[in-house]
């Protein structure tokens, strides 16, 4: 329980080192009078590739970013609580992927925040507690649905709010999200093995078992007994054999 809660405990600092890095970058720039736009990206042109990386950090003003803060630390929060063998590695691939496919589909203007990332986080929590099966796992994939479901709508041009927002970047971050979420199902947590399974495996020794200990019975009619060890340093068998009795003789008269 102690090592349970010190892990609680830690999974808060990475998210919360990230959060505070793009708080900084954003006082940096509130503080300067400046917009770093330009570090975001640019589709198709090649001297944005490099936004691919740090977009992430880049955000209009503190109300954009402040709208980004608190998903982006729940969510990776989460991720790295639940899945903390594959956080680096899919932190990273989702974070550059989400950030390519906006270089593919986004439309002919900068796009910046870290919101490409949160959907990436999101849609692979959602899918990946689906696909593993894990009674855990997919709680979480149920409070993400519960805590951002409505944000699904915003991965789409539809109405004018969204097209003074980056869809694209939202859509490339769901597709990011559910593209890892299908190729790492097989790396990280994983479902326990059924109940059922691991009863059968037990019988189908013992009956191995049972029938290794008749065999040597038969093959030692003359011994009163035998002990027998397996693989299992557990589990010894003794068989009480006990010799031909000799015939009965008729009574003679």
């Amino acid at each position: 329980m102690d090592i349970e809660k010190k892990r609680f405990k830690l999974s808060f600092y990475v998210p919360a080192l990230l959060v505070f890095l793009l708080a900084l970058v954003q006082a940096l720039q509130s503080g300067l009078q400046e917009s770093w736009y330009r570090l975001g990206i640019y589709p198709r042109e090649i001297s944005s590739l490099p936004g691919i990386i740090t977009q992430v950090f880049i955000h209009e003003n503190w109300a954009h970013f402040f709208n980004n803060a608190v998903p982006l630390f729940v969510l990776s929060w989460c991720f790295y609580y639940f899945y903390r063998e594959l956080f680096w590695k899919g932190s990273l691939l989702l974070w550059i992927s989400s950030g390519l496919f906006t270089w593919l589909i986004g439309r002919p203007n900068w796009h910046i925040g870290a919101s490409g990332l949160i959907y990436a986080y999101s849609f692979f929590l959602f899918f990946s507690g689906l696909i593993r099966g894990h009674k855990p796992l997919m709680a979480i994939s149920f409070v993400v649905v519960f805590l951002y479901g409505s944000t699904f709508w915003n991965m789409f041009p539809w109405g004018e709010f969204n097209r003074d927002i980056s869809w694209e970047g939202h859509l490339s971050g769901a597709m990011a999200g559910l593209l890892w979420a299908l190729l790492l199902r097989k790396q990280g947590p994983q479902a326990p093995p059924p109940p059922e399974e691991e009863e059968d495996e037990e019988e189908a020794m013992n009956t191995e078992w049972d029938s290794a200990t008749e065999e040597l019975a038969d093959k030692n009619p003359d011994k009163k007994e035998i002990r027998v060890a397996g693989e299992n340093p557990n589990r010894q068998t003794t068989i009480n054999v006990f010799p031909n009795a000799p015939e009965q003789q008729q009574p003679t008269a």
